[in-house]
């Protein structure tokens, strides 16, 4: 046991800090950004974004979303369930209106669609990451926008990669 670990259902480990409450917090949407931080937010990556177009350098962002957005039914029942948006809902949601030349991945919906198809979960039980399972899920993603933008090989499918335990 940690004091910065929740521990949920079938030995499902889930990070937050309980003095900041933050993860969790946002996992129900209760944190908000200002306007301010968004506003921000856009314009440091938009700077970017042009900076590296300059450059010849196509720009994609791509999200990794929290173990708890893909995987909540593993959570503690003493934590409240999703009732509003996230942070990175917040966020998305104001790039796509005021900056919608960038190029978002959000490989959330895949992931959620993946987790009852791949023979193992998608996120580790103990941990905050995805496994190499996740990984290849967001990796489809990530591909299937990029050769949208550059012509590059499709992705490969999972019979081409060697995922160890």
């Amino acid at each position: 046991p940690h004091p910065n670990v929740s521990i949920g259902k079938g030995g499902w480990y889930y990070f937050d800090i309980p003095a900041q409450g933050l993860l969790f917090k946002d996992y129900m949407g209760l944190v908000r950004y200002d306007s301010g931080k968004l506003a921000r937010l856009a314009e440091n990556l938009d700077t970017v974004h042009t900076t590296l177009e300059k450059a010849g350098i196509p720009f994609i962002l791509m999200v990794a979303p929290d173990k708890q957005t893909i995987y909540p039914e593993y959570m503690a029942d003493s934590v409240p369930k999703r009732r509003s948006k996230t942070r990175l809902d917040q966020v998305l949601e104001y790039l796509r209106e005021k900056k919608p030349h960038l190029t978002i991945v959000d490989p959330r919906a895949d992931l959620i669609r993946a987790k009852d198809t791949l023979p193992q979960p998608l996120y580790y039980k103990i941990d905050t990451h995805w496994n190499d399972y996740g990984a290849f899920v967001a990796y489809q993603k990530l591909m299937a926008v990029i050769s949208d933008r550059i012509p590059v090989t499709k992705a490969h499918g999972l019979d081409k990669f060697s995922i160890k335990n």
